[in-house]
């Protein structure tokens, strides 16, 4: 019974960690370099089209929470989203 607990106990910390993924243990490189942007509607767009070419990263989301909040936004639409990606694109 002791051994059946251990071996649980095991593998309920081996799946947090395959979900959690490397994400819990490092920050995302792009949302890094995001929050390195010069202002508040730079880094959103950043994270805007870092979240288009990966919209499962959840660090990334996280990212654009708290730039949103710095920004002095109380939230930010999904026209909004994709206007601020095309901007920090280059697109007109």
């Amino acid at each position: 019974m002791r051994y059946y607990l251990i071996g649980l106990l095991i593998a309920i910390v081996f799946d947090a960690a395959v979900i959690a993924g490397p994400e819990s243990r490092a920050g995302d490189p792009r949302a890094v370099a995001c929050a390195q942007q010069e202002s508040p509607d730079a880094e959103i767009g950043c994270l805007a089209r870092a979240i288009q070419l990966d919209p499962y990263r959840r660090a990334l989301w996280v990212a654009l929470d708290r730039a949103v909040a710095r920004s002095g936004r109380a939230t930010i639409t999904d026209a909004e989203l994709t206007r601020a990606a095309l901007k920090f694109r280059g697109v007109p």
